[in-house]
């Protein structure tokens, strides 16, 4: 046991000035003053042995705002109601939101049909590897609800094609207008 707690109370750094090299200090040694954290890390990071990911949030068009690893997505409608969100290759879409703010942003039947086409097949060809959506819903009095907190909405997410995944939000219209939609990408 001594042997291990000896191993625990040891910090081991590889950083580019010390590669090749291993340091270990027992942490009783360290002090406050000589252990700059942020120091190690922005080093690090500089060489490459911590990636931080880039978030980008940014209106892709039709009102629908998007929070991705990278600009590039593109939301355009089809038809009434219908709303296709084409994400290139290598972009990864978080989160994204849409502020309804009439009738006529939802479909004849007062749905409204998100589709969205990954630009891949390595997921979304079935729902067993599908990034599906879930939504949740902020209508006119201010208050977010999910789907099943407001009276006829329900969400329903077709069989994904193709790394393309197509969901209806059936009766959102009785939600009222404006209706913000938000969904995270799971």
């Amino acid at each position: 046991m001594k042997g291990m707690q000896k191993f625990l109370t040891t910090i081991r750094v590889d950083l580019p000035e010390y590669i090749g090299e291993t340091h270990k200090t027992p942490i009783a040694d360290i002090k406050p003053e000589q252990f700059d954290f942020i120091t190690y890390i922005n080093a690090a990071i500089s060489a490459g042995l911590i990636t931080i990911p880039s978030v980008y949030v940014y209106d892709a068009g039709e009102g629908f705002w998007v929070t991705a690893s990278n600009t590039g997505i593109v939301a355009n409608t089809s038809s009434q109601g219908v709303y296709d969100i084409e994400i290139p290759s290598g972009v990864y879409l978080f989160s994204f939101y849409k502020q309804f703010s009439n009738a006529s942003e939802y479909t004849i039947g007062g749905d409204a049909i998100i589709n969205i086409d990954w630009s891949t097949t390595a997921f979304n060809t079935s729902f067993v590897n599908a990034k599906l959506p879930v939504f949740s819903f902020i209508p006119s009095n201010d208050q977010q609800y999910d789907y099943h907190d407001l009276i006829n909405i329900t969400v329903r997410h077709n069989t994904p094609v193709a790394g393309t995944t197509s969901t209806t939000l059936s009766g959102i219209n009785g939600g009222g207008v404006p209706m913000r939609v938000q969904a995270q990408v799971m």
